[in-house]
């Protein structure tokens, strides 16, 4: 059961920090949203969020004891009840939603069809730690699903970097046979997987897509924490990475496993276990997504 939290994170004030500290004890799970990040670059202070994010997620680190996923979800200059209803599609699921706008509550009640209640702010500001620099990779993937070539990817990354951040891509597909899954479903299925490989060093997020593929790639520049390293396969992120100035790193070792060959597995009934890690695994069996696969596949009935 999760809780989503949509603060003014640049006013973020200890009253509001103890009562997220409230909100642990009710929630196996708490999902904080950086909403529009490009609105961060607006006013007398300008910050990206690549500054903000590193500083709040060591700051809830140092305060909470459950999981809890850090999300930003930029807003592409739509109206708010669409930007919403994104949160739907690219978040965990929740129960329960929480804003620092009393102006936006009912509104934002009616589009996520969830109770909503406002955390004021008010108080002294949490100081953020200041931190030192490090070394972070990026891995993109579309996760449909996730299995031990990106848990290889993922492996070989913690002898090359001091942080990972996992980016679930083609964020705004779902509900196809070759994408089935939610962006908010493929995080569910990766969190408890980083929870324990990367424990306390990682960042994970859905990021939905531009018209322009370039576009693509330099957003993740100022909606994440600065990264160093392009880990991926695929060829278009290649040149994407390179035209930015990136370096990339492809995966030391072959993997006999596929996206394609876990889904034939999950359509055919087929064990796929040995292809996946044992959180994945268990994810996929106690969800309705392989049913999901197998009716997509299925002909329709004229």
């Amino acid at each position: 059961m999760r809780a989503l939290l949509a603060l003014d994170w640049r006013h973020f004030t200890d009253a509001q920090l103890q009562e997220i500290l409230r909100l642990e004890q009710e929630y196996d799970e708490l999902i904080f949203v950086i909403s529009r990040p490009e609105g961060l670059l607006e006013g007398h202070s300008p910050m990206l969020c690549s500054q903000l994010m590193p500083a709040l997620q060591a700051t809830l680190g140092q305060h909470l004891q459950k999981p809890f996923c850090l999300l930003p979800i930029p807003g592409k200059g739509l109206p708010d009840h669409y930007h919403w209803l994104r949160w739907r599609i690219l978040c965990p699921a929740f129960v329960h939603a929480f804003t620092s706008n009393a102006a936006e509550r009912e509104a934002m009640e009616l589009t996520l069809r969830v109770p909503v209640t406002v955390i004021p702010s008010g108080g002294a500001p949490v100081i953020m730690p200041a931190l030192a620099p490090v070394k972070r990779g990026i891995f993109i993937t579309r996760a449909q699903p996730f299995h031990n070539g990106h848990a290889a990817y993922l492996e070989q990354m913690k002898a090359e970097v001091d942080e990972a951040i996992v980016i679930v891509g083609v964020a705004n597909q779902s509900h196809t046979a070759k994408d089935f899954a939610t962006a908010g479903e493929r995080l569910e299925m990766i969190k408890p997987y980083l929870d324990q490989c990367w424990p306390g060093r990682h960042y994970l997020a859905a990021l939905p897509y531009s018209g322009f593929s370039l576009e693509n790639f330099y957003e993740l520049e100022y909606v994440l924490p600065a990264f160093h390293i392009v880990y991926t396969i695929n060829t278009s992120t290649i040149t994407y990475a390179h035209t930015a100035g990136y370096p990339v790193k492809n995966l030391n070792t072959s993997m006999e496993v596929s996206g394609t060959r876990v889904r034939a597995c999950m359509v055919q009934d087929q064990p796929y276990d040995h292809l996946v890690p044992e959180s994945v695994h268990r994810y996929l069996t106690y969800t309705n997504l392989a049913t999901r696969l197998k009716q997509l596949l299925e002909k329709e009935n004229r």
